[in-house]
């Protein structure tokens, strides 16, 4: 189906969301209309016709996102204003992105944060992270504060693809979340962007009820590092969650930290420890490559009634601390 306007009246014609049909329409179109003027207006009138169902309008926003010619931005802000059915709305969003250069795009994108759909203004927080403008990272921090757990998360996510520093002390301040998925999403965000400052806020998520959250925070340690961090995760190694302690295990092993050493030799040592977690361990104790570790790792290899992952994985972590120390000429 190689004819622009085919392709268009089976845009036209759409009655379900078949993602992949409007791929592929979007793959044949994007080339032809670099040649058909045709081609852009006609989308923009199945998007803007009130008689084509929601499908069709979907399928004309979806596939003028992708051609990014500049003729459709009043169409597609228009849609993403007025349509009544809330995944237009939404892909008109996404569509825009992708023309977010454009003064008269980013301008709605940025108004579009302050929508009554809250669909609308996720999906505008999601295309709006790391542009780093003044107006759109107030907003963004304003959001923090929406109604909505998901637009909440979009925004702490958003405002971690900035490079500001000042967005900081606004996500520390989300750590306070009902949520405890916006509280994990945070700290996900204050672990990218190594977070120095909010480590002590970190460290107390350590104490939190919820397992997922003292998950994340250790996490974050891991990324963040520094002599506090470590001394955090170090208290993590004895949370009741294995899943808390295998992370606080590879956090201390990226923080690469050599006191971090004779605390996860001894917890090598412990043979009741779950297996995932001293395996974690070992690899922990290889990231920071100290010749401190070898007793330990020796005495695990020798032990025959020692796991044979446990045993097979200290070989050659003792294998690869030996190599680090080799001089080379």
């Amino acid at each position: 189906m190689r004819n622009p306007s085919d392709i268009i009246a089976a845009i036209g014609s759409m009655t379900e969301y078949d993602h992949d049909s409007i791929k592929a329409m979007a793959k044949a179109l994007v080339p032809l209309a670099r040649n058909d003027d045709s081609v852009v207006p006609a989308l923009v009138q199945i998007l803007r016709s009130a008689e084509n169902n929601r499908c069709a309008r979907y399928a004309a926003a979806a596939v003028l996102g992708e051609i990014r010619d500049p003729k459709s931005i009043p169409a597609l802000v228009a849609a993403m204003r007025e349509d009544r059915n809330s995944a237009v709305r939404v892909k008109a969003v996404y569509a825009l992105e992708g023309m977010r250069e454009n003064v008269v795009a980013l301008s709605a994108l940025t108004d579009a944060l302050r929508s009554d759909d809250a669909s609308v203004r996720e999906a505008a927080a999601h295309v709006l992270g790391g542009i780093g403008d003044k107006k759109i990272t107030v907003r963004l921090v304003a959001l923090l504060g929406d109604p909505i757990a998901d637009v909440r998360i979009a925004a702490a996510k958003a405002l971690g693809k900035t490079d500001n520093p000042d967005v900081i002390p606004h996500l520390v301040e989300a750590l306070n979340d009902e949520s405890n998925r916006v509280r994990s999403a945070v700290l996900e965000v204050l672990g990218e962007l190594e977070a120095a400052s909010a480590v002590n806020e970190i460290v107390a998520c350590l104490q939190d009820c919820n397992k997922d959250i003292r998950k994340a925070a250790a996490t974050a340690l891991g990324q963040i590092g520094g002599q506090q961090a470590v001394l955090g995760l170090v208290l993590a190694l004895k949370d009741p969650s294995p899943d808390v302690r295998w992370e606080a295990a590879h956090g201390l092993g990226r923080a690469g930290n050599e006191d971090a050493v004779p605390v996860l030799c001894a917890m090598l040592a412990d043979k009741g420890e779950n297996k995932h977690v001293r395996l974690a361990v070992i690899s922990a104790l290889s990231e920071i490559g100290h010749q401190s570790a070898k007793p330990t790792l020796l005495k695990i290899i020798a032990d025959e009634e020692e796991d044979a992952d446990v045993r097979s994985f200290a070989e050659g972590v003792l294998e690869e601390i030996d190599r680090k120390s080799t001089p080379r000429f």
